[in-house]
């Protein structure tokens, strides 16, 4: 892998999520990264620069690449507002981006209420929604506060994404809450998450040419993130061997790569469309023609784990969305005890080495 392609990798989160990533700070971490990479152990800044935060398992779709179903929280023990608010008014000091996702976060009727809690101590805030419950009075709230990120998620065009989650009119009513967002004016763009799979490449033409009308507006085409058998039972016996008595939940779709599957998608990249189109990874051609196969490994590293980390809808603190380690709860120890504790470092530490085989095809790096 050529170090531009390493380097394009990072700066198009950087471009497209600016508001998340200041000038200063990113300088800043620029500067300090190199040495963290080299001393010994796992220890990272005092807080993290990004919190992901799953709001929900809520959802009123069945997207087939999702493994919202395998974490189910009841509704009693999801972090409530009062508590959103507290954990907000702890971490404002440390100005961290917040990035809200699901399950569906507007299955949730305080959704925005939860939004302004953390752009009252003016933090960063993004929002990924299938779009087929967003309604007029919520996209004028969440404008009015400066929401920084309003993302769509897309499985193809008409017919493929309505089959793939499950609920007919799915696609029309996504498109409807990208128009009304680009209608806003807001401060932030409207964006799409297309995730790619075998059936949505072959769309990509349909589907540009039904949001040509919206603008301003970004696609990001997500790579499928997935494992092989082998891979699958490769993670297995390297967790088992490096950490034997502490569970982990492997959260990957299981694929063995066809042939030829994804060979639109690089005809498709080499045409310009009319939109911003990025890619999440940023991939060459080689480089996606690897990703597809079984051979997929990358050589990068993983810096997420230094940068950002994940909460479920119940507080609960994991390192990585493929690998679902829980390393404490904020309901019960701050999140800077847990950011870096004992077992967040021994993580870190084992990928300064080199990705883990679970680590072939993540979104991450």
């Amino acid at each position: 892998m050529s170090l531009w392609t390493k380097l394009e990798s990072q700066l198009t989160n950087l471009r497209n999520f600016r508001p998340f990533f200041p000038l200063a700070r990113t300088i800043g971490d620029l500067l300090i990264l190199p040495a963290q990479l080299a001393r010994r152990g796992g220890r990272a800044n005092a807080f993290p620069f990004v919190l992901n935060l799953n709001v929900t398992t809520r959802c009123n779709l069945q997207c087939p690449y999702c493994f919202n179903h395998e974490n189910r929280v009841p509704l009693a023990d999801e972090l409530t507002l009062e508590q959103y608010q507290r954990l907000a008014a702890d971490w404002a000091p440390y100005r961290p981006g917040i990035f809200i996702s699901g399950g569906e976060p507007f299955t949730r009727p305080d959704l925005v209420a939860i939004v302004e809690s953390f752009k009252g101590h003016g933090l960063p805030v993004g929002l990924v929604t299938n779009g087929t419950l967003v309604t007029v009075a919520a996209v004028e709230r969440l404008a009015g506060l400066g929401l920084d990120a309003f993302m769509v998620s897309f499985h193809g065009a008409r017919e493929t994404h309505d089959r793939a989650v499950g609920l007919p009119g799915a696609y029309d009513r996504s498109l409807a809450a990208l128009r009304l967002w680009a209608a806003q004016k807001a401060r932030s763009t409207a964006m799409v998450n297309y995730v790619l799979s075998p059936a949505s490449v072959r769309d990509l033409p349909q589907f540009i040419a039904d949001t040509a009308a919206i603008e301003p507006l970004s696609v990001r085409l997500s790579h499928l993130n997935f494992l092989t058998a082998a891979e699958l039972a490769a993670q297995e016996r390297f967790w088992a061997a490096r950490f034997p008595e502490t569970p982990i939940q492997i959260l990957s779709h299981q694929w063995e790569p066809e042939t030829g599957a994804f060979a639109p998608l690089i005809e498709f990249l080499q045409t310009p469309s009319g939109h911003r189109v990025l890619t999440k990874p940023v991939l060459n051609d080689a480089e996606i023609r690897r990703w597809y196969s079984e051979n997929a490994r990358l050589d990068r590293r993983c810096l997420f784990i230094w940068r950002s980390t994940f909460l479920n809808a119940q507080g609960d603190v994991y390192p990585c969305q493929f690998l679902y380690v829980r390393l404490g709860n904020v309901k019960t120890e701050p999140l800077t005890a847990i950011w870096n504790n004992e077992l967040y470092r021994q993580f870190r530490a084992t990928l300064k080495e080199g990705l883990m085989p679970g680590c072939a095809r993540c979104c991450k790096i």
